[in-house]
This record gives C-alpha cells, structure tokens and sequence, in this order.
C-alpha cells in the first residue's frame, strides 16, 4: 500500500520563532506602541516566547496560525488596565514586568475566547468577526515581507534544529517511496521560499503544496470562512486534492483516500490534531503523528498519544521516517 504523509511546515521541520517575533512586532503595531529600541523590542520578544512561551495559550486552543496569536497579543492588550500596565513598564524599560503582565493576560484571553465562542465557531472565527481584528493580517504580511522596516524580526527563515538532518529526513521519505505533501498555513511562497533557501528538498519531489493560498481560494470560491486548520479543508486537500475537497465543501457528502493509500499527517500542534479529527468525521481515513513540540503541554501531549487514530509521538521530525516504516509493514 502507498503512503501519503502530510506534513506541517513550522514546528516540524521549519522553526516558527520568526513568526512569533513577527505576531510581537504586529501587535506592537496595532496598539501603537511601535517605537521601542530594538534592544527592548528583542528583549520583549526573548522574554515572551523563550521564557514564558507565551504561545502556548493560543496553540492549547487550537489557534495555529500566527496571525491569529498576534490577534490575541491585540485583543488581550485592548483592555484598559492590561493596556495601561503594558505602556508603563514598557515605557520605563521594565521587560520582564511587560512581559509578565501580556503573558497572563494572554493566557486569560485564551481561556474567555473558548467561551465567548462555545457553539459558534472557532476561537479564530470569533478574531475573524471583530472588526479591530481587520488591520492585523495586513500589517503581519508587511512587517514580515519588510514593507514596514519599524522592527527588526530577521531571520525572516529557520529550519529546527539541524539543517543537513532534515534533508536527510526528505531524501529517506522519497527513498521509502513516500508520497511527500506539505499542508500549512504560510503563504506558498514563503514556505517555498524557506525550502529553496536551506535547500531541503526538490520541489519536484513535493507531491502536494497546501497553504494559505488555497485556503483562501477556497474561502471566495464557496463564500465560507475559517476554513484552515482546525478544519478539515486543508488537509482533505493535501490528500484528495483541492477540487475534491472544494467540492465536498460546496456539496457535502464524505471524502476518500486515492485506492490503495495510506495517508498519515504530520504536525506539532492541536490545529493539526483537530485537523485529522475533523477530516475522520468526513470519512477521510488519516491517521496523525505528533512531531513534539515544547508549546504542547503534557496533557495536551497524552490526549494526542491516547487517540485511536495517532499512530505515534516523534521528537523531531529526523524520527518520522523509521516511525513511518514501522508503521506500515
């Protein structure tokens, strides 16, 4: 039987430090504290994601897309007192205390977030729907792409971990006869952009290339919204291909591996988890590796490991391919 593995980008083999440092700088931005030395503005940033892992209240309730982490930077600090207490320690150039302040207030926010959308949706729905949300992924794209040069948040790319072992990871893949795909929220140019640099893989040897660009393909053609991760459209996508799985989207009805395939998918997070629940429940037959990652708590890590459809847990993504032969022998 062939095998199709889905992979996440960031987390499993591509580092998504740039992007949290880029949510940082967005935030910042929206709430108009953007003339911070970049001394404070890396100390922020260290103290924040590093030290606090402040990212892992958003990634626990399944918010994987770091436009939405920087949303929930914003709406936690539009409270008035958060806001206030932000503004004086980091106007007096007190970081740990802002760094302290934003982290617990983000972890509540998180927390009220499950709620305020209980029934109705996502947490990233509930973001999509506020209107001081609107700002937000424009002024990611053009601190990232550097159109606004007011933060320093390069290396724009980093692979995790070691760079010569996740090629040799890809090169085994394809030597398994793996059908290698890549499902993840980035802009396809910038995961190909990261993959040509460091040189990971051929691009002709990517079977499937699912990114924020079709999702949002997806979202005109059907006039839905939300449809990334945790939904099942991205990954249903990587597997069945996009028109397939638009035309589920459109009208209904369950999804279906190509005969004779296994399909696995490989992510470091609770989006990509609920991902492969949610495309099961379409009838979609995946299963799910967890590629471990330092923002998953462990009760997070053995709901994951308990699942009927989780084929295994992995440290890095160097693991996958041994784990994957086993697996389907």
């Amino acid at each position: 039987m062939a095998l199709r593995v889905v992979l996440d980008a960031d987390g499993v083999f591509l580092c998504e430090r740039p992007y949290w440092r880029t949510s940082l700088a967005t935030a910042l931005a929206v709430l108009g504290v953007d003339g911070l030395p970049r001394d404070t503005f890396r100390a922020l940033d260290r103290e924040l994601f590093d030290v606090r892992s402040a990212q892992q209240h958003v990634k626990a309730i399944g918010i994987n897309s770091n436009w939405y982490l920087s949303g929930a930077l914003v709406g936690c600090a539009r409270e008035e007192l958060v806001r206030r207490d932000l503004s004086e320690s980091l106007s007096r150039g007190d970081v740990n205390a802002a760094a302290d302040r934003w982290s617990a207030a983000l972890a509540a926010y998180a927390e009220s977030l499950v709620h305020r959308c209980d029934g109705s949706g996502s947490p990233v729905d509930w973001l999509d729907r506020q209107p001081w949300f609107e700002p937000v992924i424009p002024r990611f794209q053009q601190i990232f792409h550097e159109s606004d040069r007011r933060f320093d948040i390069t290396p724009r790319h980093q692979v995790l971990g070691d760079v010569q072992a996740k090629r040799e990871a890809f090169s085994r893949l394809r030597r398994n006869g793996v059908r290698v795909c890549i499902c993840t929220g980035r802009g396809q140019n910038e995961v190909l952009e990261a993959i040509r640099q460091f040189e990971l893989t051929d691009e002709s040897h990517i079977d499937t290339l699912v990114t924020h660009d079709e999702v949002d393909a997806a979202e005109r053609a059907t006039g839905q919204v939300a449809l990334s991760k945790p939904h099942w459209f991205p990954l249903a996508a990587a597997v069945v291909g996009f028109a397939p799985a638009l035309d589920a989207l459109k009208n209904g009805g369950s999804l279906r591996a190509p005969d004779g395939e296994r399909a696995v998918f490989a992510g470091d997070g609770m989006a990509d988890f609920r991902s492969t629940a949610n495309a099961r429940s379409r009838g979609l037959d995946v299963g799910f590796v967890l590629v471990t990652s330092a923002a998953l708590s462990k009760d997070r890590v053995d709901e994951i490991r308990a699942a009927e459809f989780t084929i295994g847990v992995v440290p890095r993504f160097e693991a996958l391919p041994d784990l994957l032969a086993e697996a389907v022998r």
